[in-house]
């Protein structure tokens, strides 16, 4: 838990010092990739960065929204659209890679499909929300034309360190003490709770061991579905099932535990849980919207 603690913080740190840097030298994307959502084309720079992680390009739209380049409403959209862009590189480094081979083509595709509907959903909202809220507003970035020689480039170097960690600061403390509560909060899974709903959905009680390993460790959940299914203990419906459960039930307590401190930490309480409920509401909804059709399809 510590390391995982100690790399958000880093590439927090990057992204809030990146982003000084940048508004220091008045550097700008010129080409609007945000464009068709709407957005600023100060989320420009965000979004490129967010391929490579998503908490130092949130970083830097919170530093845009202090140097009042971005509103609260643009901050939590393009913070959703950085999201999306990330699970690019989440399928080519995590789930073709590892998740496809441990619970085998046809079912690591289906899981796969599930996840890339809940990006798509997201994407569809921005880009609505985008058009709906930003409807007359201009959308375009000023860049000033400061004169710079080598000691402004010094100076505003020196300035942007400063800036940087005095929002570090603040932020790290914010973070370590949500992370810290939230741990606390969601210690242990009801899995008397979890019992009662794998019977609603009438998954084998095989399964049930699989879908609480899934809760607590994606990966565990998954090798052990795998395991089963292989060796015919669960049939291909409870192993779908069973996956998708599994992964909506996880996701309130992953959100509680890890992704919901870092928005707070970063945007503010109430942009960073705005941020965290819209985000956890589209999952959830698109995942029960997957598991019904399964449900369905198999019945």
């Amino acid at each position: 838990m510590l390391t995982i603690v100690l790399k958000v913080l880093i590439m927090m740190f990057i992204g809030i010092l990146l982003s000084e840097i940048l508004i220091e030298l008045d550097f700008n994307i010129k080409w609007n990739f945000v464009r068709f959502a709407n957005l600023p084309s100060a989320c420009n720079t965000p979004f490129v960065i967010a391929f490579a992680s998503t908490i130092s390009a949130d970083a830097m739209l919170q530093t845009l929204k202090e140097n009042g380049m971005l509103r609260d409403y643009e901050v939590i959209l393009s913070s959703m659209l950085n999201s999306t862009a990330n699970w690019i590189r989440e399928t080519i480094t995590y789930i073709i890679p590892v998740v496809i081979p441990i619970l085998g083509v046809k079912i690591g595709l289906i899981y796969t499909a599930t996840l890339w509907f809940s990006v798509l959903t997201t994407l569809t909202f921005v880009i609505i929300a985008g058009k709906f809220l930003n409807k007359n507003v201009e959308i375009s970035f000023e860049i000033r034309n400061k004169s710079i020689n080598k000691k402004n480039k010094k100076r505003d170097f020196k300035n942007a360190i400063t800036r940087a960690l005095r929002r570090f600061r603040r932020i790290a403390i914010v973070y370590i003490t949500a992370t810290i509560v939230s741990m606390l909060v969601v210690k242990n899974v009801n899995i008397d709770l979890l019992n009662g709903i794998a019977k609603i959905f009438s998954i084998s009680s095989y399964a049930i061991p699989a879908l609480v390993a899934y809760v607590a460790s994606p990966i565990v959940g998954m090798s052990m579905i795998a395991s089963m299914l292989g060796n015919g203990i669960i049939c291909e419906r409870d192993a779908i099932v069973t996956i998708i459960l599994g992964s909506t039930l996880a996701l309130p307590i992953f959100y509680a535990r890890s992704f919901i401190p870092k928005w707070v930490s970063i945007f503010g309480f109430k942009v960073g849980v705005i941020r965290g409920l819209l985000d956890l509401s589209i999952k959830i909804i698109t995942r029960i919207i997957v598991l019904m059709l399964i449900l369905t399809i198999f019945s």
